[in-house]
């Protein structure tokens, strides 16, 4: 639709005339924007109004909201016998009012003065306004000021100068602006916990249209746990302060506004990413299909044993614990498979704890009063660290009376769930070059598996993973705005301090598309932040309460140093400020 519209007489008044012509392009006035590089595209939204009537109009083109970066466009059509009123929040939703009442402002605050407030400040005649001032508030957070943001410029003969201007012609059909944009994201524990904290912190009140997102953590524990304690937390609850070990994840959010944040007990079932849905069976044994317009796939990691992280929830975790603790006392024999770093620790903390450690001049723990064996597929356990460090971790877990076995694994377990389905049943195993062995406690360390099981096949590498970008950490295949980070990801090894540098990066994708969305520019948005792994050898191994091995940045560290970072209390010490959210305080 296009419209002639002329300067009848150096006062502001722009006369509109109707015509039948599509593709003519007509003469303009000369426009001068006060906010030019600011300034979203003009969309003249059509509405009621009689092209009979010798319509006075002044069309407004809204502008961003400077202070709130929103996008607003507004037409009004001023007539000499009534008038109408439109606007609508471009894009996702639309919102008309036609008002045909003599005193439309009396009409108008009488409905809508919880939404709209208009003002009027010189009103000569009904037709014949010289300045506007409105202000407009869809959502009772918005509030955007309009004094005049065209100034028309009459040329010398009192008529505007010709220029090109195509004038879109668009009814915006998306639902009311209260629907909420779900940014869900599944897990919760370092990587779905911070990013929560970041987005609430840093992404939603800088994005248009803040107060319509929600962000949405799905977790099947209620609580956040240090998973990394779990070898020293599962000897006793006197190991570690319990308030530190277990936070509560509603808590933790109780600081953002009410209706930005929600928290739902339960586990992720089924992901159709055609259809942007995903399916949550809560605790409560319900079944519940979410609406996202953002997902982050943040689900984490299983270990084969349930008593080394939070498999199900807190209560499954503790239960475990509590089962083994009753019957340490009474094992002679351990069988820990598995010779990475959880497997090392948890055999440190148990050969320290039932055999203590050996003296100073002896090379290992004479006689110890309960065997403890490490059988691990590898040349040398803990294999990102080179074979010198390796073999010093050996001569620590000596003196707690461990031994090694290496180049082999548990090739079949009898009874059947032994040491996964029940943690207390006696075990025999049979190895790979045919020893067997016989275990009072098994457990399995051999690993983690990705809870990714509710995903699409297609979207899944072949070892399980979310097969996501390395770089920009999107699931490329899944469509737009879904992401994945952590252990369930494939962009990187598993490592707390990976995830925790992939955060920032992950955020700032994040608010770029938001933005695109809602209509920016991709030139004013910026590039993508690239993520790329540190593949520099980083590990660091407490072996017992008082000694251990590892490097930091290919740095060899002394055993003084990983007790301090880590050994002393398993990263509790850090952990506080990352489930409070301070550790992102500031935009990184």
């Amino acid at each position: 639709m296009h419209f002639l519209i002329r300067h009848r007489r150096p006062s502001r008044y722009i006369k509109l005339y109707s015509t039948p012509a599509l593709n003519v392009i007509p003469p303009f006035m000369n426009i001068r924007d006060p906010f030019p590089r600011r300034s979203a595209h003009l969309n003249l939204i059509s509405g009621p109004g009689n092209s009979g009537l010798a319509d006075w109009i002044s069309c407004l083109k809204l502008c961003k909201d400077p202070q709130r970066n929103h996008y607003r466009y507004f037409f009004l059509p001023i007539s000499t016998n009534f008038i109408s009123l439109q606007f609508g929040v471009a894009v996702h939703c639309y919102i008309a009012v036609s008002i045909q009442y003599p005193s439309f402002l009396t009409y108008l605050t009488r409905f809508f003065a919880k939404r709209i407030v208009i003002t009027v400040p010189t009103l000569a005649r009904l037709y014949q306004i010289s300045r506007w001032s409105l202000r407009i508030s869809l959502d009772h957070s918005y509030y955007l000021a309009l004094p005049w943001f065209f100034q028309v410029l009459p040329d010398s003969e009192g008529y505007a100068q010709s220029i090109s201007l195509n004038l879109h012609v668009k009814m915006a059909q998306n639902p009311d602006s209260s629907t909420p944009k779900n940014i869900i994201i599944l897990g919760g524990s370092y990587g779905g916990i911070s990013t929560a904290h970041y987005l609430l912190k840093h992404v939603v009140p800088q994005v248009p249209d803040k107060s319509s997102y929600q962000v949405i953590v799905v977790s099947a524990s209620s609580q956040a746990m240090c998973r990394p304690a779990c070898p020293r937390a599962l000897i006793s609850d006197d190991m570690f302060a319990q308030e530190k070990l277990f936070v509560n994840i509603p808590q933790a959010f109780e600081q953002y506004p009410q209706n930005t944040f929600r928290f739902i007990h339960g586990t992720a079932t089924e992901l159709d990413h055609a259809n942007r849905t995903i399916s949550i069976h809560s605790a409560t044994s319900e079944t519940e299909k979410v609406d996202f317009y953002v997902l982050v796939i943040a689900t984490g990691a299983s270990t084969p044993s349930p008593l080394l992280s939070l498999s199900r929830d807190e209560d499954f975790l503790r239960s475990s614990w509590t089962e083994f603790r009753k019957a340490l006392p009474a094992a002679k024999s351990i069988v820990i498979s598995g010779g990475g770093p959880t497997g090392i620790e948890t055999a440190g903390e148990l050969g320290e704890f039932l055999n203590g450690r050996a003296g100073l001049f002896s090379s290992k723990r004479a006689n110890p009063e309960v065997a403890i064996t490490v059988v691990t597929a590898g040349p040398q356990i803990l294999p990102i660290l080179r074979p010198v460090i390796a073999k010093k971790a050996e001569k620590y877990l000596a003196k707690l009376g461990v031994t090694v076995i290496k180049n082999t694994r548990v090739k079949t377990v009898e009874p059947h769930g032994a040491g996964t389905d029940n943690v207390t049943a006696k075990a025999m195993l049979t190895l790979e070059d045919g020893t067997t062995l016989d275990a009072d406690l098994y457990i399995p360390a051999t690993g983690t598996r990705p809870n990714t099981n509710f995903m699409p096949q297609s979207l899944l590498t072949a070892n399980g993973h979310v097969d996501t970008n390395v770089s920009t950490l999107r699931v490329d295949k899944a469509g737009p705005r879904i992401y994945a980070v952590g252990d369930a990801a494939s962009y990187a090894r598993p490592a707390v301090h990976l995830i925790l540098s992939a955060i920032p990066v992950l955020c700032a994708n994040i608010k770029r598309d938001l933005l695109l969305a809602s209509g920016r520019d991709e030139s004013s948005v910026g590039e993508d932040r690239l993520f790329k792994e540190d593949t520099r050898e980083t590990q660091m191994v407490p072996i017992g309460r008082s000694k251990g091995v590892g490097s930091a940045m290919g740095y060899t560290l002394p055993s003084f140093m990983v007790w301090l970072i880590k050994g002393r209390d398993y990263w509790l010490w850090t952990t506080g400020d990352l489930w409070s959210g301070k550790q992102w305080a500031k935009e990184s």
